[in-house]
C-alpha cells in the first residue's frame, strides 16, 4: 500500500486491495475508476471484454461481432494487446475461435494461470 493521502494514492490503495483479494479467491469482479486511453475503437474492445463473466471466455470474433465488426477478431486482438490493464480489463478470458490461448502480453503461461484460478474460483462455488 501507498501512504500518505491524495486521489493518486487512494486509488492506487484500492487498486492493490482488490488485486490481493482477486489472488486470494476473495475477489471475483475488480471495482476501480477505469479512464484508459486508447481510440474509440479500443476502448469499444475493452468495454466488451469487460463483459466476459469470470470463469468465461469470449473468442476475438466474439467480441467482433459485439462491437458490430465481426471481420475484425485481428483488429480486436491488436486492441486488447493495447490493453493497459490486462488483468483488471480481463483480456486473457479472450480465447482463440479454437479454443487455443494465443495473445497474452504477459505471456500465454499467465494467461494460463489465470485462466485456471478462476477456474478454480467459479468451481468453489
Amino acid at each position: 500500500m501507498v501512504s500518505g493521502d491524495s486521489p493518486l494514492q487512494d486509488h492506487l490503495n484500492a487498486a492493490a486491495m482488490q488485486l490481493d483479494e482477486y489472488f486470494a479467491g476473495e475477489r471475483r469482479d475488480f471495482h476501480l475508476p477505469l479512464d484508459p486511453a486508447g481510440t474509440r475503437f479500443q476502448q469499444s474492445v475493452w468495454q466488451q471484454v469487460q463483459l466476459v463473466a469470470l470463469g468465461q471466455t469470449a473468442t476475438y470474433g466474439d467480441i467482433a461481432g459485439r462491437i458490430g465488426n465481426p471481420a475484425a477478431a485481428r483488429a480486436v486482438g491488436s486492441a486488447l494487446g493495447a490493453n493497459p490493464v490486462p488483468l483488471i480489463i480481463p483480456c486473457h478470458r479472450v480465447i482463440g475461435a479454437n479454443s487455443s490461448l494465443t495473445g497474452f502480453s504477459g505471456g500465454l503461461e499467465i494467461k494460463r494461470l489465470l485462466l485456471g484460478h478462476e477456474s478454480a474460483l467459479t468451481a468453489g462455488g
